[in-house]
């Protein structure tokens, strides 16, 4: 089987075992060491309310059952980890996009990223708030300029996680709580 055949296979798989356990697949990667040793399986689930440790030992029994009685990851030992793709959540995918619409977030581009009506300087980077996502591109609002970036140009993004707007949101909850 083609490696690209047995990547998809295994992304189907852990799909439908992350739907089965009421988690949504966010992203999976595979890396091999040399040799074939060092195999491992990196699988991230996400769920709106958080994933807990026992969504992780769930997913990865399930997964982990079907790699091994399907001879899916032949030729030895690999290594399947299974976690939540953080608080700084990488962004590849355009649902990924989808999902931190208003959020601050960090993009680095192939391109360089010029905002309209202004010099034409090479910057390759921005990170401020993700206002809009099209079919093709995204627009960040950082330095009261909007920076539009292609989706196919860009290198790297993630969530930037803001500490100050969870402390004030908790703030505010206790504070409307002592109000009541």
């Amino acid at each position: 089987m083609h490696i690209m055949d047995t990547f998809e296979k295994i992304k189907n798989i852990a799909n439908d075992i992350c739907g089965r356990e009421g988690c949504k697949l966010y992203d999976l990667e595979f890396t091999s060491g040399s040799k074939g040793r060092g195999r491992k399986l990196l699988i991230y689930v996400d769920k709106s309310d958080g994933v807990s440790l026992e969504d992780c030992e769930r997913v990865s029994k399930g997964v982990s059952e079907v790699l091994d009685a399907e001879e899916l990851m032949p030729e030895g030992d690999y290594i399947l980890e299974v976690s939540s793709p953080g608080l700084e959540k990488p962004l590849k995918e355009k649902w990924h996009f989808e999902s931190a619409i208003g959020k601050k977030i960090f993009v680095q581009s192939k391109e360089s990223i010029v905002p309209p009506n202004t010099e034409n300087m090479k910057r390759f980077k921005v990170t401020g708030f993700l206002e809009v996502i099209s079919e093709e591109m995204i627009a960040v609002k950082a330095e009261g300029k909007f920076f539009e970036i292609p989706l196919n140009h860009i290198k790297k993004a993630h969530v930037i996680f803001d500490y100050d707007s969870i402390k004030n949101d908790k703030t505010k909850s206790a504070e409307k709580a002592l109000k009541n």
